[in-house]
C-alpha cells in the first residue's frame, strides 16, 4: 500500500512541477550525539527542515534518505547495519517505510500536522530516525537524501514548492578494546585524585 501511494505521490509532483512556486525548501540531518558511532550500537538522526524565503505552508513531505559510502560501499552487508525502528514521524501523517538492501534506505512520507504548520527560515525538527549498527563495516559514511518533494495544501492545488536535500558525514569505529577500557579508567581516577588533592590543598 505505501508504495502504491509512494508511485502516485511522485507522479503527481512530476505534473505539478510546473506550478511549483520560487520558495525553497532545504531538508538537512545531523547526528543527535556528534562524533564516532562505536559499531555495535544504535545512533540517532534528526531531520530537519527550513525555507530560504520565510514562512511556507505545506501539505506533504516525500524524500529517501540513504546510507553509503563516499566510495560506494553499503552500510547493509551481510551481517547487518540497517536503518530500524523506532523512528519518529513528527509531523503526523504517513511516517517511514524501510528498505534494507544495498545501501540502506529509509523511505519518508509526511504530512503536516497542527503542530507543524509551515516551514520558517530557520530549522524546525520535523523527524528522528535511528540507525544500527551491528556488523557494519567500520569506515566513513555518507547519509543523504533523494527524490526531495514538498508540497502545498489543498488551498493551493497541491502546487510543488523547489526542494533539495543536504547530506551529512559520519563514521563508525570499532569497540574499544579492554586494555584501553582499563587504561581509560586508570587515568579517570587518577585524574579524580589529582582533584581531590588540589581541592584540599
Amino acid at each position: 500500500m505505501t508504495s502504491v501511494f509512494r508511485m502516485v505521490f511522485v507522479a503527481a509532483m512530476l505534473v505539478l512541477a510546473p506550478m511549483r512556486a520560487n520558495a525553497d525548501i532545504v531538508v538537512s540531518v545531523a547526528p543527535v550525539n556528534p562524533g564516532p558511532i562505536v559499531e555495535g550500537t544504535s545512533a540517532v538522526f534528526d531531520i530537519f527542515a527550513r525555507s530560504t524565503t520565510g514562512n511556507q505552508d505545506f501539505g506533504f513531505f516525500g524524500f529517501d534518505l540513504v546510507v553509503s559510502t563516499p566510495a560506494g560501499a553499503p552500510l547493509t552487508d551481510g551481517r547487518g547495519g540497517r536503518f530500524v525502528n523506532p523512528a519518529t514521524n513528527l509531523l503526523g501523517g504517513f511516517g517511514w517505510s524501510f528498505d534494507n538492501s544495498n545501501p540502506a534506505k529509509a523511505f519518508f512520507d509526511g504530512t503536516s500536522s497542527a503542530t507543524i504548520p509551515s516551514i520558517g527560515s530557520n530549522n524546525i525538527k520535523i523527524a528522528t530516525i535511528t540507525l544500527a549498527t551491528p556488523g557494519a563495516t567500520l569506515g566513513n559514511y555518507l547519509m543523504d537524501f533523494r527524490l526531495v518533494s514538498v508540497t502545498r495544501g489543498l488551498a493551493d492545488s497541491f502546487s510543488a514548492i523547489t526542494s533539495s536535500g543536504q547530506s551529512t558525514s559520519f563514521s563508525i569505529t570499532a569497540v574499544p578494546e579492554p586494555s584501553s577500557m582499563a587504561l581509560l579508567c586508570v587515568a579517570g581516577v587518577a585524574a579524580w585524585g589529582y582533584r581531590r588533592r588540589a581541592k584540599k590543598n
